[in-house]
């Protein structure tokens, strides 16, 4: 299993993504936190691709899991390096 983030990416999408988290007429009401949408998304990318790949569902979930989380924690920090700005 290979790693198929590229965090380059993921830090221009979540820059556009907290540019309408961070905006004033947000209230805060949707349903997904921050970054919760872009590491569910990625996360069903790596098992799509695993999937293609190798056809293990096991792999393909095992995978997508550890992609989702990575997202998710990256997300975080940015958000919070974001928010000390």
């Amino acid at each position: 299993m290979t790693n198929p983030l590229d965090l380059e990416q993921l830090r221009h999408q979540l820059e556009d993504e907290y540019v309408h988290y961070s905006a004033p007429d947000n209230d805060g009401s949707g349903f997904l936190s921050f970054g919760e949408l872009l590491a569910l998304n990625e996360g069903s990318k790596a098992f799509n691709d695993e999937m293609a790949r190798s056809g293990d569902v096991n792999k393909a979930q095992v995978l997508s899991d550890q992609v989702e989380e990575q997202v998710w924690e990256f997300a975080q920090q940015f958000k919070l390096n974001s928010e000390q700005q």
